[in-house]
């Protein structure tokens, strides 16, 4: 039992610590690199609708 007990107490610490692991670098690292991805996206369509509009022309 105390073994069990031991397991889930490490696995609550670790779930916390995910957590907050979790907290902090998911603001400071996906949000900046989402912003990036999603400009570079917009780019991306932009550019191929002026090709687009390149070969029709």
């Amino acid at each position: 039992m105390a073994a069990v007990m031991a397991m889930v107490e490490d696995m609550v610490a670790d779930m916390a610590v995910g957590t907050v692991m979790e907290a902090v670098l998911v603001p400071t690292l996906v949000r900046p690199m989402s912003r990036k991805l999603s400009r570079m996206h917009d780019e991306y369509v932009l550019s191929s609708i002026k090709f687009m509009v390149a070969l029709l022309h």
